[in-house]
């Protein structure tokens, strides 16, 4: 049995389109997975016929950098799947200049299930709930590391065929194949292009099983390859902490995770820009009330970063990520404590361990707040954890004016927060100075009292007294 794939390819915000998508030798990428697939004598092998029928869009903030609401949107305009479908047979390919996150250095990604409540309707109608079904391409990433023509147009094949791998739940790996992870200094040799034998047999039961084919079972648990982490270190210290400690499971939280080089280093250090969950490099795990320890589900999978955080003895990195929204839905799902431990370099002897940090979550037994019923909506539930959406939206609005005249604390302060980036995303984007105007002043009243709320946590208020230092200068 042949499982059939069309294959769409999308350029976000007039990204141009490489001006092919072979190798040298005329390889074209459904020839790579037609080739390297046909392997059983009972099963089936991949198809995919490359359709350019849907390819360029423009979303309302061009010239931004993609971020993640954005690509999954793009990708359901470009799929058009839904959750409900029993099998995936439309898979997207974005090209897109540059990822808002990782530095701007990340080549490529690969969805996994967005974030959406269980009730969420454009959560559902924007196959957020179907996990790898895209992959998105980075082409000014790409284009910085790979000036040269020829070696632009390889190093975007090799990424391409390496993100649609993903696609297939292939994993990282250390050997000479399309799923070792690209190097800074220069494409990989004509040998690694290929799939192993191992993979190829994966490949092989893309028909009969929901681990391979697309939109299936969600991307497996990773280890990381070990020919893609740093020395080990025994100079650097890894810690966490939640902006908040009590809360509902839809009220948002953000968890700071700062990296440290200690006093006592004799060196600098230059460590990879991933400390994000969606790389290898840094893990997530939540110690349920129940007992149960499960890994934080980043909604996208990214390879590595070609840009690098760069440490003096004594110096930190810190940045936060929005925990209370994970791939799937909400990430706390039951009342009690949990635990939250995050490792930097795991299952290696570089990997560093964050002592644990605790979440009560509310449940059955105490009183509901007053903004309950707006936070749980799921368009509410959207713009929280993303961070973008539309002004003009009756929920948007409501939240606006929780923002102002909610009750003082910590939950107020993340809705004036994600409010405020909304519109200061809004204020960058503007294509007239009314527009930019408006969103400026908007973006102001909300990250003024974010900024000043301890709530919040240090590294959020800390970027919020950024964009209001860039927004006061404009």
């Amino acid at each position: 049995m042949s499982l059939g794939l069309r294959l769409y390819t999308g350029l976000l915000d007039g990204c141009p389109l490489p001006s092919t998508l072979q190798l040298a030798d005329g390889t074209t990428i459904p020839q790579v997975f037609s080739r390297f697939s046909d392997e059983r004598e009972v099963g089936g092998d991949i198809r995919i016929t490359l359709d350019r029928t849907r390819e360029s869009w423009t979303s309302d903030l061009p010239g931004n950098p993609a971020t993640s609401l954005r690509l999954h949107q793009g990708l359901k305009r470009l799929t058009r799947n839904r959750a409900n479908e029993p099998r995936v047979l439309r898979i997207g390919l974005i090209f897109a200049n540059r990822y808002a996150h990782g530095g701007g250095g990340t080549l490529g990604a690969m969805f996994d299930r967005g974030f959406a409540t269980d009730d969420d309707a454009f959560g559902g109608e924007n196959q957020f709930q179907l996990p790898r079904e895209g992959s998105a391409l980075f082409l000014g990433a790409i284009q910085a590391i790979r000036p040269s023509s020829d070696e632009f147009l390889t190093q975007t094949f090799f990424t391409a065929v390496h993100e649609l791998g993903h696609l297939f739940n292939l994993l990282h790996s250390s050997g000479t194949n399309y799923m070792a992870q690209s190097r800074l200094d220069r494409t990989h040799e004509p040998d690694y292009f290929k799939f192993s034998q191992a993979q190829v047999g994966w490949l092989s039961w893309c028909s009969d099983s929901p681990s391979v084919w697309p939109g299936g079972s969600p991307f497996r648990s990773r280890s990381s390859s070990d020919d893609a982490l740093d020395v080990a270190r025994q100079d650097l210290a890894l810690s966490i902490v939640p902006s908040r400690t009590r809360m509902w499971p839809w009220e948002p939280v953000e968890l700071e995770i700062e990296l440290k080089l200690l006093e006592s280093a004799e060196e600098p250090a230059s460590i990879p820009n991933e400390v994000d969950p969606g790389y290898e490099r840094l893990q997530i795990w939540i110690e349920d009330p129940s007992g149960e320890r499960r890994l934080f589900r980043s909604p996208q999978h990214y390879c590595s970063s070609f840009t690098t955080i760069d440490l003096s003895p004594g110096q930190r990195f810190v940045r936060d990520v929005s925990l209370f929204g994970q791939s799937g839905g909400y990430t706390f799902r039951e009342p009690g404590v949990h635990r939250i431990q995050a490792v930097w370099n795991p299952n290696t002897p570089a990997a560093l361990h964050s002592t644990d940090a605790e979440i009560e979550i509310l449940g059955p037994g105490a009183p509901l707040p007053s903004h309950g019923k707006l936070l749980r909506s799921p368009a509410a539930a959207r713009l929280l954890y993303y961070r973008h959406g539309s002004s003009s939206s009756s929920v948007f609005r409501a939240l606006e004016q929780y923002s102002r005249d909610g009750e003082a604390g910590a939950t107020r302060a993340h809705v004036a927060y994600a409010v405020g980036r909304a519109h200061a995303t809004r204020w960058e984007g503007a294509r007239s100075t009314q527009s930019r105007k408006r969103n400026a002043a908007q973006a102001l009243a909300a990250l003024e009292y974010s900024a000043e709320e301890e709530g919040l946590g240090k590294h959020a208020r800390s970027k919020c007294f950024q964009l209001l230092e860039r927004i006061r200068q404009d």
